[in-house]
């Protein structure tokens, strides 16, 4: 029986923490049980062996710590899919434990197969270790984000522009990326489509990066601008807030001219320079 606190399973934080500790112990037996003897008497073979032998000795006393801190995500699963969510950290963590324990295993005395047979396979499985931790963390992020629902309709957003929300859209725009300058760019085309009565036909509009800029400022200052009439119950006519927007004169172009940045100069030094 699944019981729940709040929006976390008991179970689930039971298996979490299960795991948790059971990589930790794995870890801690190779890096402070196994490990430290073979890698003295190693070290003192040779004094250079004293230079990796060193650090060795840290990472060995941090991997156990590491483990734990691994872990913690094992036991903050919450909401829907939860328990897909933590299969996926299981598996991510598993593979990040095997790695840990792979590398530890190369300190200590070789087993004879290791001389005598097959001893690339070590480096198979580091690998493969690797690429299941990885992909186990990716899967978990791709899993958590879930497919975005698809709206049935965009009646409300046609009918803002149309009169007629029932005709398929006939005519659409693409604007390219390019920083500021697709942005000027796209906005000396819109300027152009509107001077000719073809900008009010548009039905869909697309945009990447620069472009996004131009096409967010067309269709924000729109809706600012009905809903602050909204709020003031005042009468709102959308082809009169597109027409004043492309004015030179117009509200729109005098607040940019008068106000060219976005955030205050107080607030980035730099721009003050």
């Amino acid at each position: 029986m699944m019981v729940r606190l709040g929006s976390h399973s008991v179970t689930q934080k039971g298996i979490g923490w299960s795991i948790g500790a059971l990589g930790f112990v794995t870890v801690a037996y190779f890096a402070w049980y196994r490990l430290p003897v073979p890698l003295w008497h190693w070290a003192n073979e040779v004094w250079w062996h004293w230079i990796p032998a060193i650090p060795a000795y840290f990472l060995m006393f941090l991997a156990p710590i590491f483990t734990l801190v691994g872990a913690s995500s094992l036991t903050a699963v919450d909401g829907a899919g939860a328990r897909g969510h933590l299969w996926w950290e299981v598996v991510s963590y598993l593979g990040a434990i095997a790695v840990s324990v792979l590398i530890l295993w190369s300190f200590t005395p070789a087993p004879e197969w290791w001389v005598n047979w097959h001893w690339w396979l070590w480096g198979a499985a580091v690998v493969g270790s690797a690429t299941v931790s990885a992909a186990g963390r990716m899967f978990r992020t791709v899993h958590k984000v879930h497919a975005p629902k698809v709206r049935e309709t965009f009646s409300s957003e046609w009918r803002f522009n149309h009169v007629d929300d029932n005709s398929p859209p006939a005519l659409g725009i693409a604007m390219s990326g390019g920083g500021i300058r697709s942005a000027a760019f796209n906005l000396g085309v819109l300027h152009a489509l509107h001077d000719k009565g073809i900008l009010r036909e548009v039905d869909v509009m697309s945009a990447v990066s620069g472009g996004s800029y131009t096409m967010s400022w067309y269709l924000l200052q729109p809706f600012y601008a009905a809903k602050a009439a909204l709020r003031e119950h005042r009468e709102f006519k959308l082809d009169d807030v597109i027409d004043e927007m492309f004015r030179p004169d117009g509200r729109f172009q005098t607040y940019l001219c008068k106000n060219p940045r976005v955030v205050k100069g107080g607030s980035w030094p730099l721009l003050q320079r």
